[in-house]
């Protein structure tokens, strides 16, 4: 098992199994059984920490994200949240970031983009996050971006 090639490019990285779990309406009815993530049908989302091929799921939170020498500029992930003791946008981020990781094969389930989206947002809120509409609107409009640039890198042929 290698490290996630995104490690050293990214603020979180959690090597602990089954990090989080939790059950939405969103994703009730959705089966699916994927490399960093599982949907119940009765709307539980499990995300892992690790697959066969890495050790350790890494996300930058929300994006993007700017180093400019030792500092880091880009967008904010919220205020700390003392449950967890990270920023309350961080998992959100790590949810929609792993939804878009594996988008290829939840469309084939009928799970959207805007799924995921509205999952982001719907968690943002759940976590009290000050921006939700705001950063639903950002994902909207340039998530889209994002996909492309994982789509030519990975799959160079598309081109």
């Amino acid at each position: 098992m290698r490290p996630s090639q995104f490690r050293e490019n990214c603020l979180y990285c959690t090597e602990k199994p089954d990090y989080f779990q939790t059950k939405h309406p969103r994703l009730l009815g959705f089966s699916y059984q994927g490399g960093w993530i599982t949907i119940c049908p009765d709307g539980g989302f499990r995300h892992k920490a690790n697959r066969p091929d890495f050790t350790g799921f890494a996300w930058d939170g929300c994006s993007p994200k700017f180093h400019i020498g030792p500092l880091m500029l880009g967008t904010w992930d919220g205020p700390f949240d003392e449950s967890n003791k990270l920023p309350k946008a961080v998992r959100a981020a790590k949810f929609h970031d792993a939804l878009y990781q594996e988008r290829e094969a939840l469309a084939v389930i009928g799970f959207s983009r805007l799924h995921s989206d509205l999952l982001f947002k719907e968690i943002l809120e759940d976590a009290d996050f000050i921006f939700p509409d705001l950063y639903f609107l950002a994902v909207r409009l340039f998530g889209w971006i994002d996909v492309r640039i994982f789509e030519l890198r990975d799959k160079p042929d598309l081109a």
